[in-house]
């Protein structure tokens, strides 16, 4: 049985920056859409634009983009307490 590449082994951390990198880009733009402190709209609105983000939670097909669009999805509608403005 084979390992994944993450899991163990030499290649785990060239595998991995690839994915650090969509990571870090999709926090950054995430944050940027927020605007501020705080997502407009309230609860019910980010809820809803959460839920538009995501998607079906069990597609018949895996979407390669996937993490890029959890992780800014994440952050576009999370508060964030270390803004300045917070």
């Amino acid at each position: 049985m084979s390992t994944p590449p993450l899991a163990s082994g030499p290649d785990g951390p060239h595998v991995l920056r690839p994915l650090l990198h969509t990571v870090l880009d999709a926090l950054d733009t995430g944050a940027r859409a927020r605007g501020g402190p705080l997502p407009a709209g309230g609860p019910d609105q980010v809820a809803a634009r959460l839920r538009n983000a995501v998607g079906d939670l069990l597609p018949d097909q895996g979407d390669p983009h996937a993490l890029r669009t959890l992780v800014h999805a994440f952050a576009e509608t999370a508060a964030d307490p270390a803004h300045p403005l917070c």
